[in-house]
């Protein structure tokens, strides 16, 4: 079965973010890196925040990994409804959100709704 060229760009982005992620973790892991005080879930938080500082700090902490992993799972999964045409074609909602998403995170241009 040929792979929609938009469920492509989601998957490709759901794995972009858990790689990231991924790395993340590895970062906090670190017992020499003093940049992830605090203990916990708590520690992704405490670490964006104090680094950024104000709404931006605020804003970016809120995207800690688990919350990227499941942004991630709800792109493939959109991903999965688009290659099994589940809904159908002439639909361009069932796309447009779910790849508004994959672009901006990936820093592209985002049409507006």
């Amino acid at each position: 079965m040929t792979k929609h060229p938009v469920a492509e760009k989601l998957r490709a982005t759901a794995a972009l973010m858990r790689q990231r992620a991924g790395a993340v973790e590895a970062e906090m892991a670190d017992p020499g890196n003093r940049y992830w005080g605090g203990t916990g879930a708590e520690r992704y938080r405490e670490g964006v925040t104090g680094g950024l500082g104000g709404a931006s700090g605020e804003l970016a902490a809120g995207f800690d990994p688990d919350t990227v992993r499941a942004i991630a799972a709800l792109l493939e999964c959109e991903a999965s409804f688009i290659d099994a045409q589940v809904f159908p074609r002439s639909d361009p909602v069932i796309e447009r959100y779910p790849l508004a998403v994959a672009r901006a995170y990936l820093g592209e241009e985002v049409v507006p709704a």
